[in-house]
């Protein structure tokens, strides 16, 4: 579907991307995690996704009506498919963070003939 070719690299709206993605249960928890987080800020609730960039849209109730508040996904927050978590607003995997925490180089092994 266009969702699973987009969801990690644009906006979507969260309802699209929790039909789309993982378990429900987890989608589910997610989705309140980032609301809580959204909260924090004193927006009503998240409304949109991008994680690739760690970015989420928060819903904020204005006069005027509703407007999109933009913020970083909290840090840990899983952001790829293979175990990369979102870190000050960036997505990271393990091999982009420095050494010890990250990826070290293969020792080689030589043979002897």
């Amino acid at each position: 579907s266009s969702i699973h070719r987009h969801a990690v690299s644009q906006q979507l709206k969260w309802v699209d991307v929790e039909q789309e993605y993982g378990f429900y249960n987890c989608m589910v928890n997610l989705g309140l995690k980032l609301d809580e987080e959204c909260q924090k800020y004193g927006t009503t609730e998240m409304e949109t996704v991008n994680f690739t960039d760690c970015k989420m849209g928060c819903k904020k109730d204005t006069d005027k009506g509703f407007i999109n508040i933009t913020l970083n996904i909290p840090d840990n927050t899983p952001c790829g498919f293979f175990g990369e978590t979102c870190q000050n607003g960036t997505c990271v995997g393990v091999c982009d963070l420095p050494s010890p925490t990250g990826c070290k180089s293969r020792l080689t092994t030589e043979h002897s003939s």
